[in-house]
């Protein structure tokens, strides 16, 4: 696998992150409520939103399966981002 087809993968993954943990912290709602709230939906089953102001234990199992479906997620597009740059300028 190409370095730089990687990178845009990383890069595209880790600006998201930053994205919703900078959200959730001017919401006041920690750095990890939409990322949790992600992880338990996918992987724990939960339907709906957790109730403003009323804190969720942290699931770590789960926030870390779901980090990890979306930086794989995220290196699938990159490589198709940059596969499909190549592509055209070909």
């Amino acid at each position: 696998m190409d370095q730089g087809r990687v990178d845009v993968g990383l890069i595209g993954s880790a600006s998201a992150a930053v994205f919703y943990a900078a959200f959730d912290i001017l919401a006041a709602r920690g750095p990890f409520f939409t990322v949790d709230s992600l992880a338990k939906s996918v992987f724990r089953g939960m339907r709906g939103a957790p109730v403003a102001g009323v804190p969720a234990e942290l699931d770590v199992a789960a926030v870390a399966w779901y980090s990890g479906l979306h930086i794989g997620i995220s290196l699938i597009i990159g490589l198709i981002v940059v596969w499909l740059v190549l592509y055209s300028q070909r």
